[in-house]
């Protein structure tokens, strides 16, 4: 018996101070254009950011930029690629502004 009473009082307490909280998470769609480039740019910038912040030194600080450099040039390069062919796809003025509303 001693024993309810106390998970009750832990209980009370627990859900008194921190109370459960449910939030609601928005699915977001993925991009079209994000493809296994664009993930191995973003893998080696972060693998070169947290060497960065790990060792300090202004080499690795210079290998981040310029992988940084490297995955915005891939993100614009590929969306280049994907919005041409969609465009060069649409044809005519109809599928056009059917091109639109999709994006």
């Amino acid at each position: 018996m001693q024993a309810d009473t106390l998970n009750a009082i832990l209980k009370k307490t627990l859900d008194n101070h921190a109370p459960l909280v449910t939030r609601a998470v928005r699915s977001c769609r993925n991009a079209p254009w994000f493809n296994t480039q664009v993930k191995e740019a973003k893998r080696g910038r972060r693998a070169a950011e947290r060497k960065w912040n790990k060792t300090g030194l202004h080499v690795h600080w210079e290998i981040f930029i310029s992988a940084r450099i490297r995955l915005n040039s891939v993100v614009c390069s590929v969306k280049r690629q994907h919005y041409l062919s969609q465009l060069s796809s649409a044809g005519s003025c109809m599928n056009f502004s059917g091109l639109l509303m999709n994006c």
